[in-house]
């Protein structure tokens, strides 16, 4: 028995999982980058979990904000790929001069770097990788500026300005600063720097790395195994401290931890002889382009919420894409149609109905039994367009559709039990 509603809907969407991620990232900076090949770190390190990373970096030693906004390398390698990120790291000690040095010398050149990035590829997202201050503080600058005599108040400057660079230029904190900081404080057994207090040992870039790790691909870094050689003890409370420190406040360090999800809901329209018309309502979050495949064969749409015809009775998988940069979710629904227009339910009627003569040249009969209760007749034609409504009262008489032009029109039948049927009809002159 075939019901009102025209529909029969099966839901088979996968449950979330974490899938593998690709991203693609330039790194810029000087020694503090180059020094364990950080950027091939990161890269380990997600493969050890199954994501990807494909970078480039332009570290020359010693290299200010200001030398790289101006260096023609640089900005060929900043259009040489629509990068998912671009990683900013000053000269070790420039973020922690005097603010008036630093508004003249350092800002405006992270914003250059921002802003080309994003002339390249509007989705760059850059993240600034704030480091740490020197093992003793920096003892060349201590007699100007009395704040870095120390390594807490060279570090305090430098957290503060490089979350500054990334609230003014719409990026993210990468807070390795921060999670050596709390590694100083609760682990000092572990070595962070290299032997002239200011570079990274091994163990400071595993850190860097399982910070940067966190931010590009906002997964939790404690589930890495990768150790690079180091103790696994040492290893493990590093990846502790990445978690605690990073991955566990993303939100602070200005990542996004949204997610792209694709969703949506569908109403059916009235009924038409020659098609089912399906509205469908997008419910997408945090995404800008859609692909819609309705899964009868037809062209694809991007329409944000279209209206789709079914012409034929059919389980069908529909699946919508959403995305927002290179950030992708679908979700597939298999529905089942079945319209009241089927020739199955037709041929099932005339055994309970009679409808003559057809063609009719005006006048029809309609004889069925009592065991048949039907409660209103609707006249449509081909386009589905209602044009009368004949109560049951009507029936004890032939119905008069003279002034019908000849063609194919439909009576649909509302029974009281609930369900709808139908018959065609031929008008002739």
């Amino acid at each position: 028995m075939i019901k009102k509603s025209l529909f029969l809907l099966f839901i088979m969407a996968t449950c979330p999982v974490i899938k593998a991620q690709n991203k693609k990232v330039l790194f810029i900076g000087n020694s503090y980058t180059g020094v364990n090949n950080l950027p091939q770190l990161i890269k380990v390190v997600a493969l050890s979990v199954g994501d990807s990373l494909i970078y480039d970096a332009h570290t020359p030693g010693g290299f200010r904000l200001m030398d790289h906004s101006s260096d023609s390398l640089l900005i060929s390698k900043i259009y040489a790929n629509n990068w998912d990120h671009i990683v900013i790291q000053a000269q070790s000690q420039e973020p922690s001069w005097d603010s008036t040095k630093v508004a003249n010398e350092v800002f405006p050149h992270a914003k250059i770097l921002s802003d080309t990035a994003r002339a390249n590829d509007s989705c760059t997202k850059p993240i600034f990788y704030m480091t740490w201050g020197r093992e003793n503080g920096d003892a060349n600058n201590c007699n100007t500026w009395p704040w870095v005599c120390t390594y807490a108040g060279m570090d305090s400057i430098l957290n503060k300005n490089y979350q500054h660079m990334a609230a003014d230029n719409n990026g993210i904190v990468s807070p390795v600063g921060a999670l050596w900081n709390y590694l100083r404080t609760t682990n000092p057994n572990i070595q962070l720097y290299a032997a002239d207090g200011s570079h990274p040992s091994p163990s400071g870039s595993y850190a860097a790395a399982l910070s940067f790790y966190s931010v590009i691909f906002k997964k939790d870094p404690s589930q890495i195994s990768f150790d690079f050689n180091l103790p696994a003890a040492e290893a493990a409370i590093i990846r502790s401290a990445a978690k605690l420190v990073v991955y566990d406040s993303l939100l602070k360090w200005g990542v996004d931890t949204s997610t792209t999800k694709a969703s949506f809901v569908y109403n059916q329209m009235p009924p038409r002889p020659t098609a089912i018309e399906v509205h469908f309502q997008n419910l997408s979050q945090n995404a800008d382009w859609f692909e819609w495949d309705f899964g009868d064969g037809s062209p694809k749409s991007t329409v944000i919420h279209p209206n789709h015809f079914y012409t034929q009775n059919g389980t069908f998988k529909i699946t919508l894409k959403a995305r927002t940069c290179s950030i992708e979710d679908s979700l597939s629904m298999t529905v089942t149609i079945v319209s009241p227009y089927s020739s199955l339910l037709e041929n099932q009627l005339k055994n309970k109905i009679k409808i003559y003569p057809i063609p009719s040249p005006g006048l029809i009969n309609i004889d069925y039994s009592a065991s048949f209760p039907i409660e209103r007749i609707e006249l449509v034609n081909g386009f589905g367009q209602l044009l009368r409504i004949y109560p049951q009262s009507d029936l004890d008489e032939p119905l008069n559709l003279k002034n019908l032009r000849s063609g194919q029109y439909f009576l649909i039948f509302y029974l009281k039990d609930g369900s709808i049927q139908y018959r065609s009809i031929q008008m002739i002159d």
